[in-house]
């Protein structure tokens, strides 16, 4: 009836005081709120700063510019998510821009997790008999994660999209191709093996900690060897941290209120990412291998 508000069930967030938003335009805001402007430019800065000094390692470190350069691009994507955040602050309702934030935020943890498991295959290849660490061979392991990864996230990105389609087709009365559950269902979907995968991944690399000790390594070897695998359980944690957290959010659904609780969105979304690159960043990983020349030592992996 005209006159009467414009409501969707579950919904409590922003509506467009456009009732007749034009193309690419959504009645609510897709973010389910209005995106904070500080945490946009908070989370744009500090990713660009972990960019730059990833950058600068590749530049500057053989051996490990694969892994620098894994990060660098994860840092770059999560910059222009949180990019598209601030411009989402500006105008909530716009459906590209919401698909590209969520789409880049969302893809940034391929390349932060393909570094994590390219860490583990660099402690395999550097220590003396470290392959024992390991209970696949190193490239069939980063191939499969890495391939599921992307598999995974494809999927979540096409949940993403098909909200952004359900909601522009129903402002143009026209019949949407599923609902915005369907939608979400197609994200918990990638999520859910994403996250079995991911799981996977640490345990694999808790059982190649716990094989440490069986190698021949005494003094520094073996304390670099430790620091490296315990640096990358760290920054695992937080990866996966973040990964469950999108994982509880689309088991309660799309209009839930995990998905609806903004400070929640920047604890568990933003600063596990934060706190993963920042722990590959401090320190260059490359210091930690040992040099060469050293006894025993394994062959030089390039990259």
């Amino acid at each position: 009836m005209q006159g009467q508000p414009f409501r969707i069930p579950g919904y409590r967030g922003p509506i467009n005081p456009n009732p007749n938003p034009p193309d690419g335009e959504a009645r609510i805001s897709i973010y389910l709120y209005r995106p904070w402007l500080a945490a946009g430019i908070i989370g744009a800065v500090v990713f660009g700063v972990f960019m730059v000094a990833q950058i600068w390692y590749m530049l500057r470190r053989r051996g490990t510019r694969w892994f620098h350069g894994l990060l660098a691009f994860g840092a770059l994507m999560e910059v222009g998510g949180y990019a598209a955040r601030i411009k989402g602050h500006e105008n909530m309702f716009r459906v590209y821009v919401f698909v590209a934030s969520y789409f880049l935020i969302v893809v940034a943890p391929i390349p932060i997790a393909a570094a994590i498991y390219l860490m583990l295959t660099y402690a395999a290849a550097r220590w003396p008999n470290a392959r024992r660490l390991l209970v696949m061979p190193p490239k069939v392991m980063v191939t499969l994660f890495v391939g599921v990864d992307i598999v995974t996230i494809a999927v979540q990105v096409v949940g993403a999209a098909m909200v952004g389609v359900v909601q522009t087709k129903t402002n143009r009365g026209e019949k949407p191709p599923m609902t915005v559950t369907t939608a979400g269902h197609i994200l918990l979907a990638g999520l859910a093996v994403q996250t079995a995968f991911f799981s996977t991944f640490m345990v694999l690399l808790i059982l190649a900690i716990s094989r440490v000790r069986h190698l021949d390594l005494h003094g520094q070897q073996l304390r670099n060897l430790r620091a490296l695998l315990y640096t990358n359980l760290a920054a695992g944690f937080f990866v996966l941290l973040r990964t469950v957290y999108r994982l509880a959010v689309e088991c309660q659904g799309y209009f839930g209120e995990a998905n609806s609780n903004q400070t929640l969105f920047t604890v568990f979304e933003m600063v596990p990412v934060i706190i993963a690159l920042g722990i590959l960043t401090v320190v260059p990983i490359g210091r930690w291998f040992p040099k060469l020349g050293d006894a025993h030592q394994q062959h030089e992996v390039k990259d």
